[in-house]
């Protein structure tokens, strides 16, 4: 593979987002994302990233406040005049986008492309501290918690997994990952009902050689202790 994967090739045919028609990029973001906003007519993952990154950047260095926090070459300004510089390596990636700055939480957002897949990084500004996702952040409503999903059933590229991270400062905590074993169901349109409540669709292979998915509206709920998955 190239750098970049054809979206088509990431998801089961009947997805419940459709917003983007052919171009599926739904298993990875929220139902509101910047792949709609931008990507409407890019047919891979990594040119879409850099499409964002090139729109994202721009309205970054607007902000008087945020202008000199991250430059076009990935040089990231930290506190006590220390940077952080995003180096790829070109033989095997993961090739970084920009994605969004976060400033309730404090971190930067940026999309991972390998040769075969995508992540998503968190960078704390004040540290410089990175966190590897696997889907884009959903910010928890009480913004102490972040939220992420990645679906890919068919070509396997990218797992199938649901993750909460608890934030605190500068730091992040995995408080549960949900990684399907066997393989056979994927989490999509997640979304924050309220700080204790996620709303998820659980898409089900039914066919191993023909892309097809049945779907569930499932919850993750917090009772307290632990995360617990019902159906909705």
């Amino acid at each position: 593979m190239m750098k970049w994967q054809n979206l088509i090739l990431l998801t089961c045919f009947n997805l419940s987002l459709s917003s983007l028609a052919d171009e599926k990029i739904a298993e990875k973001v929220p139902s509101i994302s910047l792949e709609e906003k931008y990507c409407q007519n890019i047919k891979n993952t990594y040119n879409c990233a850099q499409a964002i990154e090139r729109q994202q950047m721009a309205e970054l260095h607007k902000s008087p406040e945020h202008k000199n926090l991250l430059n076009r070459y990935l040089k990231l300004s930290l506190p006590n005049n220390q940077v952080k510089i995003i180096e790829e390596d070109p033989s095997k990636g993961p090739f970084y986008s920009f994605r969004e700055f976060i400033p309730d939480l404090g971190f930067l957002v940026f999309h991972l492309q390998y040769f075969e897949g995508t992540a998503y990084s968190l960078i704390s500004t004040a540290s410089g501290k990175e966190f590897i996702l696997p889907g884009a952040p959903l910010q928890s409503p009480d913004k102490k918690k972040v939220l992420s999903t990645s679906f890919d059933l068919i070509a396997g590229y990218d797992p199938n997994s649901i993750q909460i991270w608890r934030i605190s400062n500068t730091d992040m905590t995995k408080e549960i990952a949900l990684d399907p074993q066997p393989v056979n169901w994927g989490p999509s349109d997640a979304v924050w009902v309220d700080d204790k409540t996620i709303h998820f669709t659980k898409n089900i292979l039914t066919e191993e050689k023909l892309p097809a998915c049945a779907v569930e509206k499932m919850k993750l709920v917090f009772d307290g202790l632990t995360w617990k998955m019902l159906e909705a």
